[in-house]
């Protein structure tokens, strides 16, 4: 019988994934073995939760391919997540650069401590390997330079930890909740990638269970991360709930920069759900949760949602990314746009709730909405 590593080998291999990424270099271990252990945490707190007659154990480990990506997939009854390795490296980068500028955010800690440099002229990378091999050309250092204030280089870490965990929590509820399996027995889908980098068709049934579930895994993801934050997590430089969630938002939405905030009402067929569509449903779904946990004032906490969009989208500025240009997102309000999300919100509760209950590993708690 083949080992986890070995069956992870051929599944990328049978899915042209590519290959699994190791040996992983010394110099950039450390947030790739800080990932596996928040993996292993998550999935040993995720056991008990499994249903009767519906165990299913999960194998986690990387991709070797530098682009912001993950998948899922099941193999002989075995979870199997993929994660790229460009999605542990480019917010490592990015929120290493971001907070090493002395503007980001000014004040924040001893932030007249930073120096700026020539990796703050660099943009919003999207293939980590493009990254390295420019400043190899360049002749420049290829590790990102860490913040010099220890609460600036915390804080940035705070901002890994919050990508990281919705990473790894959308992949397993990909997995738990039934998602690859129902994809495998409606559509004959071998694995469910978390960013699709083909082009949008004209929508379709298929289309539209795709989007409708990368939703799903979305509003779980997020309201397990910003729970934690919000309830067990220690973050000295933001103790109140408004906060905490200014810095949620500051990394989830350095998250959606880097996958391309961007939304076309005349496109929203594909694989997945526009990304501004996405990040809009993920922060009104967090903000519900915090409203639902801490009695804030509403506008507190909206307040902090658009501080942390406004001081991150400076921060990419500030690290040489292009502005976030308004004609992007104004189709958020388009009425083609707000229906499709209707669509999708109502194809996920009439649909695949009742259709998830089949193959779902754990109970589908409030409906799995």
């Amino acid at each position: 019988m083949n080992s986890s590593v070995g069956v992870f080998g051929e599944w990328l291999a049978r899915n042209g994934l590519g290959r699994r990424f190791y040996p992983i270099p010394a110099e950039i271990a450390a947030p790739f073995d800080d990932q596996m252990g928040r993996f292993n945490r998550r999935l040993d707190e995720v056991r008990p939760k499994l249903s009767a007659g519906r165990g299913i154990d999960v194998y986690a480990d990387f991709i070797d391919d530098g682009r912001f990506n993950a998948v899922a997939g099941v193999v002989d009854g075995m979870g199997m997540v993929g994660i790229y390795k460009g999605a542990i490296l480019l917010p490592f980068e990015m929120f290493y650069r971001m907070f090493s500028h002395p503007l980001v955010p000014q004040g924040l800690g001893q932030s007249q401590m930073e120096r700026i440099g020539p990796q703050h002229s660099e943009g919003l990378t999207e293939d980590y390997d493009e990254l390295v091999e420019a400043r190899r050309r360049a002749g420049r250092q290829v590790l990102p330079r860490p913040p010099l204030d220890g609460t600036r280089q915390g804080v940035a870490m705070t901002c890994c930890d919050l990508v990281w965990g919705f990473i790894v929590w959308h992949e397993l509820i990909h997995i738990l909740h039934g998602h690859v399996e129902y994809a495998f027995a409606a559509k004959r889908m071998s694995v469910i990638r978390e960013v699709s980098h083909a082009a949008w068709t004209a929508a379709c049934q298929g289309d539209i269970d795709c989007q409708a579930l990368e939703l799903w895994a979305d509003s779980k993801a997020v309201s397990i991360v910003l729970r934690g934050l919000l309830l067990k997590s220690d973050v000295p430089a933001f103790p109140r709930p408004q906060d905490k969630v200014f810095i949620w938002t500051f990394a989830m939405f350095t998250l959606f920069r880097i996958w391309g905030l961007a939304i076309n009402p005349q496109a929203l067929g594909g694989s997945h759900p526009p990304t501004a569509m996405r990040f809009e449903m993920a922060i009104h779904g967090g903000v519900a949760d915090a409203l639902a946990i801490w009695p804030e004032p509403s506008e507190d906490l909206w307040q902090a949602v658009y501080a942390g969009e406004a001081e991150a989208e400076k921060a990419i500025r500030y690290c040489g990314g292009e502005q976030l240009l308004p004609d992007r997102l104004i189709g958020t309000r388009d009425p083609r746009v707000k229906e499709h999300r209707h669509v999708l919100c109502e194809h996920l509760r009439m649909v695949l709730v009742p259709e998830l209950r089949r193959y779902s590993h754990v109970p589908l708690e409030g409906d799995g909405y």
